[in-house]
């Protein structure tokens, strides 16, 4: 896939995420403050009121946008670093902060609620990217071969 399509699907995820957290989590959160700063909280009440009687599973607005996000991330990472041996490092940084924040919520050290789910939606990402850059380190170690 080329970098400018890594860093366009990244960023559209990044995106759907937030759109997931803007229009179905509780407007007591920071988010909101900022839409209603930036002049945005008319337009976001109106989209709110109509996504809302959908009645969206409880992963998809509690969960999935940790994914997409987490996704996103390790996309535009492979998409805007140039080649480098360390970048699957770089590309783990917030799947890790991710799963580190559930497990201090765990071990009641942060504030918030263990979801193993969570774990589930920031970790697989990151892993399908391990496994996707090790298929292709295979494949070229057996070209040269």
């Amino acid at each position: 896939m080329r970098p400018v399509l890594k860093t366009t699907f990244g960023a559209a995820f990044v995106a759907i995420g937030g759109a997931i957290y803007l229009l179905c989590r509780t407007p007591a959160l920071l988010i909101y403050q900022i839409a209603r700063m930036a002049g945005l909280d008319p337009l976001l009440q109106q989209w709110r009121n109509h996504t809302l009687s959908w009645g969206w599973p409880e992963w998809v607005v509690y969960c999935l946008p940790d994914g997409l996000w987490s996704a996103g991330y390790v996309l535009m990472v492979d998409g805007l670093f140039r080649p480098h041996p360390y970048k699957w490092l770089v590309a783990g940084v917030i799947p890790l902060v991710g799963v580190l924040s559930e497990m201090l919520q765990l071990a009641g050290w942060l504030p918030g609620t263990f979801d193993v789910i969570d774990v589930v939606c920031y970790a697989v990402p990151y892993l399908l990217y391990l496994l996707w850059k090790w298929a292709l380190c295979k494949k070229e170690y057996k070209q040269y071969q």
